[in-house]
C-alpha cells in the first residue's frame, strides 16, 4: 500500500529576483545619491571591464542566444582574481544561466564558489545566502534521485541537501514553510534511499519538520498534508494516517485518490485489529467511506462496487452482499465474472436461501454454459437439501462439461450419492476413478467405501441368484430402488 509518491516533483522553487537585482546592478550604472542611507554591510562593487562584459553577455541571453552568452560569461570569468567579487558575482550570474538550461549539477560548482567567496569575504547579502543554499539543497536532492547514481555517491547528495537545508533553518530570520517542507523531502529521501533497510529515525525527523512547516500557517498547504500522511503510512500509524486523509477529503471531495486512501486505511486497519468490535468498527468506516465517495460520483467503477461488496462480506452482512451482487451483475456495475456469481451463491446459502442460491448458479449458467464448476456447486447444494438424486445428475453434468477443479472430488461424491441411491455399479466406477486422482487418494473414507460397494454387489447378486455383473458407467437417468439387505453404514461425505 503506497500513499506517498515515489518521486516528488522536484524543481527549484525559490524567486530568484534577489540575484536578478544583483545582475540588473552590475549592468546598469550606480547614481549615487546626495545622501546614502545608514549601510549594513560593505557595499562591493564591480569594475568597469566585468560590468560592460556582463553587459554584453545580458544582451546575447535577451536575444536567446544562451549558448553564446555563457561561453563569454566563462571568458571573462578567467579575466577575473579567483578570490574577487568580480569572481563571485560572475559565478551567481554562471549558475543561474547553467539552472535556466537544466543543467543542475553543472549549476553546483559555481553556487559553491559564489557561497564559499561569500562566506570569506561577505559579498553577498544574507538573503542571497539563502538564496544559493536553497538552490543547492534542492539541485544536491534532484541529484540524488538521477539515474544511475551509484550508492556512495546518492549518499553524498543527500549529505549535502541536508546540510544546506538545515543551514537555512538555522540562519534564516524570515522562515517559511517551504523551509521546512525542503528539508523534510530531504530527510524522507535519505531515509527510503534503501527499501529494504528503512532508516525510521530519519523518518521521524522528516515528520518534525513537516508538523513545524504545518504549524507555521492556518490554512496549510495540501501538500504538506499528503507528505506528513506518507510518512505515517511508512511508520504503520494508519490511525492518524485515517485522520489526515479524511482531512484531506474534506478540502477535496472530489480527489478520487484520497478517497480510496481512506477506503485502504479503514480496510487495513479492519484487518490487522484484533479486537473483534474495533475490527468492526474500521470495516463500518470503509463501508461509510465508499458509501460516501459513491455518492460524489466516485468509487464507483465494477472493481469498487465489488470492494464494497467484500467488506460487507468481511463484516457477515450476507443480505446486503446477495443485494448488491444481484443488482450488480444484472445491470454491469459489478464484473460478469464466474467468481462473482458464485459469490452470490454463497451469499444465498449463508441466509439459508439455498434455493435462492440454485438460481444464481442456474442462471450464471446462462453466462458460462461450459463451466461444469458450476453444475457441482449445485450438486453440493441439493446435497445439503437430502436431495441426492438431483446432486447425482448435477454432478454428472460437471463430468460432461469438465472445466472443472477437481474431478477427482467430484467421483467421489458420486460415490457417495450414487452408494446412497443403490446405483452399486455406477458407485463403483466413480469410487474407483475418485482413487485415480491425487484429491481422491487422501480420502480416507474412500476405500472403506469402495469395499462397502463391493459387498453390497455381492449381496445384490446373491440374492438375485445370478453371477456378478461387470460394473457399468454411471448414467444421469438412471434410476433404481435399492435391493433389500442391510447395507453397510457409510459416513456421509462432507460438502466442499
Amino acid at each position: 500500500m503506497t500513499f506517498f509518491p515515489a518521486h516528488f516533483a522536484l524543481a527549484l522553487r525559490r524567486s530568484r529576483f534577489a540575484l536578478l537585482a544583483l545582475f540588473c546592478a552590475a549592468v546598469l550604472p550606480a547614481v549615487p545619491g546626495a545622501q546614502e542611507p545608514p549601510k549594513q554591510q560593505e557595499h562591493f562593487y564591480l569594475n568597469d571591464k566585468v560590468s560592460e562584459g556582463l553587459g554584453k553577455i545580458k544582451a546575447l541571453n535577451d536575444a536567446k542566444n544562451g549558448d553564446e552568452a555563457l561561453a563569454a560569461l566563462d571568458a571573462l570569468m578567467k579575466t577575473a582574481e579567483p578570490s574577487s567579487y568580480d569572481y563571485a558575482f560572475m559565478c551567481t550570474v554562471k549558475f543561474q544561466f547553467l539552472l535556466a538550461k537544466g543543467d543542475n549539477a553543472q549549476a553546483i560548482e559555481p553556487m559553491e564558489t559564489a557561497l564559499t567567496l561569500s562566506r570569506q569575504h561577505h559579498y553577498l547579502e544574507e538573503s542571497v545566502e539563502l538564496d544559493i543554499m536553497q538552490y543547492l539543497a534542492q539541485v544536491y536532492l534532484i541529484e540524488s534521485q538521477a539515474k544511475g547514481v551509484k550508492p556512495d555517491q546518492q549518499k553524498l547528495y543527500y549529505s549535502k541537501a541536508a546540510q544546506y537545508a538545515e543551514s537555512i533553518i538555522q540562519r534564516n530570520p524570515k522562515l517559511t514553510g517551504d523551509n521546512y517542507f525542503l528539508y523534510a523531502q530531504v530527510l524522507y529521501y535519505w531515509a527510503m534511499a534503501t527499501p529494504e533497510k528503512v532508516d525510521t529515525e530519519l523518518l521521524k525527523k522528516s515528520q518534525a519538520q513537516i508538523e513545524k512547516a504545518l504549524l507555521m500557517t492556518t490554512h496549510p498547504k495540501e501538500q504538506l498534508w499528503v507528505m506528513l500522511n506518507g510518512l505515517l503510512i511508512q511508520q504503520g500509524d494508519y490511525v492518524r494516517s485515517g485522520e489526515i486523509v479524511e482531512l484531506l477529503v474534506k478540502q477535496s471531495p472530489n480527489n478520487k485518490t484520497y478517497w480510496q486512501q481512506l477506503q485502504t486505511i479503514y480496510m487495513t486497519l479492519g484487518m490487522n485489529e484484533k479486537d473483534s468490535k474495533k475490527a468492526l468498527e474500521y470495516n463500518i468506516r470503509a463501508i461509510v467511506t465508499m458509501e460516501r465517495a459513491q455518492a460524489l460520483g466516485q468509487l464507483n467503477t465494477p472493481k469498487d462496487n465489488f470492494t464494497l461488496v467484500g467488506t460487507y462480506f468481511n463484516i457477515g452482512q450476507f443480505e446486503r452482499v446477495a443485494e448488491l451482487l444481484q443488482t450488480g451483475l444484472r445491470n454491469g456495475s459489478i464484473e460478469n465474472d464466474q467468481k462473482n456469481w458464485e459469490y452470490l451463491a454463497v451469499a444465498y446459502q449463508q441466509i439459508n436461501r439455498e434455493t435462492k442460491a440454485i438460481e444464481a448458479l442456474k442462471e450464471a449458467e446462462t453466462h458460462f454454459p461450459k463451466a461444469g464448476s458450476l453444475h457441482f456447486q449445485i450438486a453440493l447444494i441439493y446435497f445439503q437439501l437430502d436431495k441426492s438424486g438431483q446432486a447425482y445428475d448435477e454432478a454428472m453434468k460437471a463430468l460432461e462439461l469438465g472445466n472443472v477443479e477437481k474431478p477427482g472430488d467430484i467421483y467421489s461424491h458420486l460415490a457417495y450419492w450414487a452408494f446412497e441411491l443403490a446405483k452399486y455399479d455406477e458407485a463403483l466406477v466413480a469410487a474407483n476413478k475418485a482413487l485415480e486422482y491425487p484429491e481422491g487418494k487422501k480420502d480416507a473414507q474412500l476405500l472403506r467405501l469402495k469395499g462397502a460397494i463391493q459387498d453390497a454387489i455381492k449381496e445384490r447378486d446373491f440374492l438375485k441368484g445370478s453371477p456378478p455383473d461387470q460394473p457399468q458407467q454411471p448414467s444421469a437417468g438412471q434410476k433404481k430402488q435399492p435391493e433389500p439387505g442391510k447395507q453397510p453404514e457409510i459416513k456421509q461425505p462432507k460438502s466442499l
